[in-house]
C-alpha cells in the first residue's frame, strides 16, 4: 500500500525535481504523485534520551553494512557534542569541559575482530555553568574550534590550549567549518558563524581572526552547515539557503521550531535537512533535490553520510539508509544513542555515556549480498567507488555478475552497459548457447562463476520467445563489441559464435549483410558452414566461404542454387 505525507513547500517537477515554492504531496515509496492522502503529524519532542543503559542489538536484516564496536564506556561526564580529526577525538561536555583522546585501533589476525583503546591526552574546563555547544577541528592548521556560551574559542588541537578568544567573537550561536574552501591557502582556515541578525564569513590564518563577508540573517541560526559559497541555515522554524557571496537567501521549507533542525552536507553542493512530515529531503545548492527523501522511521536525534549510506540514530535505533533507493538497509538496536558523525571515513556513535565505532563491513561482503539480493544498482554503485588498482579485478567482476543478473531479468540495455564497463569475455555469453563456441575452443567458465545460469534454453524453459529474445541481444551485442580491445583477442570464437547465432534466428538477409560487411572474418569455417546447411541458408553459405577464401566451396554453393538443387531458406 502507498502511503501519502504532506510536504509544506514542495512541488514536483516532470524531470523528478524537487523545487521549493508550492504544496503538493509525495508518495514515500519514491513515486511523484498528487494525492491526497492522511498526513502523519509532525512529531513535537525531540528530546536526548536520559536512559544511560546502552542496548546494541542488530535486527535481522540480510545486509550488514556496518559494525558496532565499543571506544569509550561508562564515562564519568556527559556528552553534548564531539569531533574526531585522524586518530584524535574530542568530547564536548555538559559541565564546559573538552576532553581530548588518543583512539587506538587494533585488529586481531586470526580472529579478525577489531578493538579499539582510548587514551585522555588533554582536557580543560571552558565553562563551569554552560555546556559545550560545537566543536569544529581543523587537522590542516592543528587547531580546534569550540563554542561555548557564545564564544568562540581556539585552541591547539593536540594540547587545547587556548591560543585566542577574541572579543568580536562573541555573541555567537552556532558555526560551521567550510567543507568546501573557496580559499586557496591550505593554512587558512574558513567559517560561517551565525549571531542575533546576520551570518559572518570567518578567515582564520596565523591565528588571526577576520570577518570576510556578512550577510543578514533575520532569524539567529540554530545550525549552519557551509559549502563554497553556500551556507544552509536552520533558524526559528526555516531552513533557507544563503548564497555568501551574493547576499541572495533562498527559503527552503519549515520545520517545527520546537524540534531540535538536522542539517547535514552529504556531498559538495548537497545538504541532508530533517523535513516535515517525517522525511528526510535532499537539497542541492540550486534550492531543489535530485533524489527522493527519505522517509525516516523514527524521531531522528542525529544524522551522518558515509557513501553510499544514510545513518540515523534515534532513541531506540540506528538505522542505515540507501541514497540509491532510501530504503533502510541495516536496524540495530541501540538505546540511549544521541550522535552520530563521519570524521573522514570514521563513523562514530555517542550516548551521553559512551562512544562506539560504526566500522563499515568489507566493501566486497557488502556487495556480496547486495547481488545474491539482486540490489544490482547498490552494489554496483558502491563497487564503483572502490578506485584502488587492486581491487580493479573484483570491481570488474562485480559489474559482470550485475549484468547476468540484468540479462536474466531481460533488462538488456543494462546488461549491456554493465558488460561493457566490465570488460566482459565475449565467451561468458556465448557460453549460454549451447555449441555456439568452436568444438576446439578450451573455454573454462570464471571461477568463481559469474552467474548459476546452464545455458539460456534451460533457464528459458521452453519460451521460444524469450530465447529469440536473449538470442537477438547476443547477436547485437557480439556486433557492436566485436572490434573492440576485449574482444580482439576471441575473434574466431567471437566470428563462429556470430555466425552460428543468426543462422538459428532464421534471418539470412542479416547473415549474408553481415557477411558482407564483416572485416578479416576469422571463423571456425567448417563448423559454421554445418549450421548453416542445417539452417538452409545456402545464400550466406555461398558468401561465407567467399569471405574465408574459399572460393571453389563458395562457386559450388552457387551453381547449386542456380540449377535449384538447393533452396534458399
Amino acid at each position: 500500500m502507498f502511503h501519502t505525507v504532506q510536504i509544506t513547500l514542495i512541488q514536483m517537477h516532470y524531470q523528478g525535481r524537487i523545487c521549493i515554492n508550492e504544496c503538493h504531496f509525495y508518495n514515500v515509496h519514491l513515486c511523484p504523485i498528487l494525492l491526497t492522502g492522511h498526513k502523519r503529524k509532525i512529531r513535537k519532542q525531540r528530546g536526548r534520551p536520559n536512559c544511560q543503559k546502552i542496548i546494541a542489538e542488530n535486527i535481522n536484516m540480510s545486509l550488514r553494512a556496518f559494525d558496532l564496536i565499543p571506544v569509550l564506556d561508562r564515562l564519568e561526564v556527559k556528552v553534548v557534542c564531539f569531533e574526531a580529526c585522524g586518530n584524535l577525538l574530542y568530547l564536548g561536555t555538559e559541565d564546559g569541559y573538552v576532553v581530548c583522546y588518543n583512539v587506538e585501533e587494533r585488529t586481531d589476525r586470526e580472529t579478525d575482530s577489531t578493538t579499539y583503546s582510548a587514551k585522555v591526552l588533554a582536557q580543560v574546563q571552558l565553562s563551569t555553568k554552560h555546556s559545550v555547544t560545537w566543536l569544529g577541528a581543523a587537522s590542516g592548521v592543528g587547531r580546534l574550534l569550540v563554542l561555548v556560551d557564545g564564544i568562540l574559542h581556539l585552541l591547539d588541537h593536540k594540547t587545547l590550549v587556548t591560543v585566542t578568544t577574541a572579543s568580536k567573537n562573541k555573541g555567537i550561536t552556532t558555526f560551521s567549518l567550510n567543507h568546501n574552501p573557496t580559499n586557496p591557502d591550505p593554512f587558512a582556515l574558513e567559517v560561517c558563524i551565525g549571531r542575533r541578525r546576520c551570518l559572518q564569513l570567518l578567515l582564520i590564518k596565523d591565528d588571526r581572526v577576520s570577518v570576510l563577508r556578512e550577510v543578514p540573517c533575520p532569524e539567529p541560526a540554530c545550525v549552519v552547515c557551509m559549502d563554497g559559497v553556500w551556507a544552509c541555515v536552520a533558524a526559528n522554524g526555516q531552513y533557507t539557503l544563503h548564497n555568501l557571496e551574493t547576499a541572495v537567501a533562498t527559503p527552503l521549507f519549515p520545520y517545527d521550531a520546537a524540534t531540535t533542525p538536522l542539517v547535514r552536507r552529504i556531498m559538495k553542493e548537497e545538504f541532508l535537512l530533517d523535513g516535515p512530515g517525517g522525511l528526510g529531503m535532499f537539497v542541492t545548492c540550486d534550492g531543489v533535490s535530485i533524489r527522493p527523501p527519505i522517509n525516516w522511521t523514527d524521531d531522528v536525534l542525529s544524522v551522518a553520510y558515509h557513501h553510499p549510506y544514510i545513518l540515523t540514530v534515534s532513541p531506540q535505533f540506528i538505522r542505515i539508509y540507501s541514497v540509491v533507493d532510501q530504503q533502510v538497509k541495516q536496524t540495530v538496536r541501540f538505546s540511549g544513542g544521541s550522535l552520530v558523525g563521519n570524521f573522514d571515513g570514521q563513523v562514530y556513535l555517542a550516548s551521553p555515556t559512551s562512544i562506539y565505532c560504526l566500522m563499515p563491513q568489507p566493501w566486497h561482503k557488502q556487495v556480496q549480498v547486495l547481488l545474491n539480493e539482486q540490489r544490482v544498482e547498490e552494489a554496483v554503485e558502491l563497487c564503483e567507488q572502490q578506485s584502488a588498482p587492486q581491487h580493479e579485478r573484483l570491481v570488474l567482476s562485480v559489474l559482470q555478475r550485475a549484468g547476468f543478473l540484468r540479462l536474466l531479468q531481460e533488462q538488456y540495455n543494462a546488461a549491456a552497459d554493465y558488460f561493457i564497463r566490465g570488460k566482459l569475455d565475449p565467451r561468458e555469453l556465448l557460453h549460454l548457447f549451447p555449441n555456439a563456441l568452436p568444438s576446439s575452443c578450451g573455454f573454462v567458465r570464471s571461477v568463481p562463476p559469474l552467474h548459476q545460469i546452464v545455458d539460456l534454453p534451460t533457464e528459458c524453459r521452453g519460451d521460444k520467445r524469450q530465447l529469440a529474445r536473449a538470442t537477438t541481444f547476443a547477436v547485437e551485442y557480439l556486433t557492436a563489441c566485436r572490434t573492440s580491445t576485449t574482444a580482439a583477442q576471441y575473434t574466431q570464437e567471437v566470428d563462429t559464435g556470430l555466425v552460428k547465432l543468426m543462422s538459428r534466428q532464421g534471418d539470412g538477409e542479416q547473415l549474408f549483410d553481415f557477411l558482407c560487411k564483416a572485416v578479416r572474418l576469422s571463423c571456425h569455417v567448417e563448423e559454421c558452414a554445418t549450421e548453416l546447411t542445417q539452417a538452409g541458408m545456402f545464400l550466406p553459405l555461398h558468401k561465407l566461404y567467399s569471405v574465408c577464401g574459399d572460393i571453389e566451396a563458395g562457386m559450388s554453393v552457387l551453381v547449386q542454387l542456380l540449377r535449384g538443387e538447393v533452396h534458399d531458406a
